[in-house]
């Protein structure tokens, strides 16, 4: 995510050509001629959609959540003990780094101040051209799949015929463990459910959707116990 500044970018609009003019005896005045003009530039940028208005939140990290009350008054204490040692140390200045996220505001409106933007721009990953070049290659292929060597045109005919075989066990198994769980549970008036591949329709991996093999569970009425009785 690119981040910017609203007053570090009307900065550099005033720093521009946009802000100046070329020489003394141009007849046309500067575009941006003065902060506000450069401010309202950005608000229309804004409007458009070019970037949006976020919020800085500071993220706390896990050992300041974990950490115990009385740690923290021992560091208070500890604090005030060495603030006498930090006379020597005046002219030293410690950065502290803060982990920052970055959500968006409700109130979308440019600021010349301290303000945070991010750019809304996703530009094409040179990825996506190779997997287009890719698909444009495939499609020329198979449109000469004629000319194929005799070979290679026997080879992909194994090959989409084990895929096919392979798509058909698969719907053939999921078609079988509904018959066998309907004939069982008609069969036990609905006492016993029997689950062939329990995961195999389910949203898992590979592996997981064929553990277990299969599941059993029982069901019996309270009712029935009691007559037997």
């Amino acid at each position: 995510v690119d981040i910017f500044v609203g007053s570090k970018a009307v900065d550099k609009l005033l720093e521009s050509t946009w802000a100046k003019t070329r020489n003394s005896s141009e007849r046309y005045r500067p575009y941006l001629p003065t902060r506000e003009a450069a401010t309202k530039f950005c608000g229309r940028m804004l409007a458009k959609g070019y970037f949006y208005r976020a919020l800085k939140v500071e993220l706390k990290s896990k050992k300041d959540v974990e950490e115990n009350p009385k740690k923290k008054k021992g560091k208070k204490e500890e604090d005030k003990k060495g603030s006498d040692r930090e006379g020597d140390d005046a002219g030293k200045v410690k950065k502290r780094k803060y982990k920052l996220e970055v959500c968006s505001d409700n109130e979308q409106i440019f600021i010349d101040g301290n303000e945070v933007y991010v750019w809304n721009y996703s530009p094409t990953r040179p990825w996506t051209y190779v997997i287009g070049i890719f698909v444009v290659l495939a499609g020329l292929g198979a449109s000469l799949f004629p000319l194929w060597p005799a070979q290679m045109r026997v080879g992909v005919w194994y090959l989409s015929t084990g895929l096919a075989g392979l798509l058909g066990v698969f719907f053939g198994v999921a078609l079988l463990r509904y018959v066998i769980f309907v004939g069982l549970w008609l069969i036990t008036h609905g006492t016993h459910r029997f689950w062939l591949l329990p995961n195999l329709t389910e949203d898992c991996g590979f592996w997981e959707s064929f553990k277990p093999l299969y599941t059993i569970e029982y069901e019996y009425d309270d009712d029935d116990d009691e007559e037997e009785e």
